[in-house]
């Protein structure tokens, strides 16, 4: 579905239309994709891949937590530092 803009300048306004050219065959073409995947959705099989979290997917967000929680402790020790012992420039 390629839309085609077309401009044109009058005067004291500008006019702009934009025309779509889709044939009979891809909206064929599309009904039949959105229905297939409407009803490949309704089967519980294909709708819901797993149940619950794999262990994989556990062990990934876990690391991710952990991250977050050493970067944590590294901003906070530099904050704890900087405040602890001030540079003073004369």
């Amino acid at each position: 579905m390629a839309a085609t803009p077309t401009t044109r300048r009058n005067a004291t306004k500008l006019e702009i239309k934009a025309s779509s050219s889709s044939s009979n065959k891809e909206k064929a073409v599309t009904m039949l994709t959105a229905a297939a995947m409407t009803t490949s959705m309704m089967v519980p099989e294909i709708a819901q891949a797993a149940d619950g979290v794999t262990p994989s997917l556990k062990n990934f967000l876990l690391s991710i937590a952990a991250g977050g929680a050493v970067l944590v402790a590294i901003i906070g020790a530099i904050i704890g530092v900087s405040n602890f012992d001030p540079v003073k420039r004369s």
